[in-house]
């Protein structure tokens, strides 16, 4: 699909969301999780890595792109959500469990440890 086509498209979807009724909207949610729901364990698996690889995985283009997109959506929260969200980032570590904090530091380790030869 032609990149235009798919921006009117993506538009479209979004527009059309956005003028449904919240009930309509729930029943469209509900259906997508039943779908997911019935996804065999591989297909789940092949979903979720996909989506965790989708940033490591675009252009450099695109990511500048999509950082400029969280730039302008966290600035047009007002400040209410933008406290509610930097609480919830301080507070992250200490809600995660013991396995989750020793995998972050783990990649961390890994991470500085490419710097280093990096920078070597």
């Amino acid at each position: 699909m032609a990149p235009a086509q798919k921006k009117q498209k993506l538009e479209m979807c979004q527009m059309k969301l956005k003028s449904m009724a919240t009930e309509k909207k729930q029943k469209l949610l509900k259906n997508k999780r039943a779908k997911y729901q019935d996804l065999d364990q591989s297909m789940k698996e092949d979903l979720l890595t996909k989506k965790m690889n989708y940033r490591q995985t675009m252009g450099e283009k695109q990511k500048e792109k999509y950082l400029e997109n969280r730039r302008a959506k966290y600035q047009d929260l007002d400040q209410s959500m933008k406290d509610d969200l930097l609480t919830k980032n301080r507070n992250y570590k200490q809600t995660i469990g013991e396995e989750q904090k020793e995998k972050l530091l783990e990649n961390r380790r890994a991470k500085y440890n490419a710097m280093d030869i990096l920078m070597k």
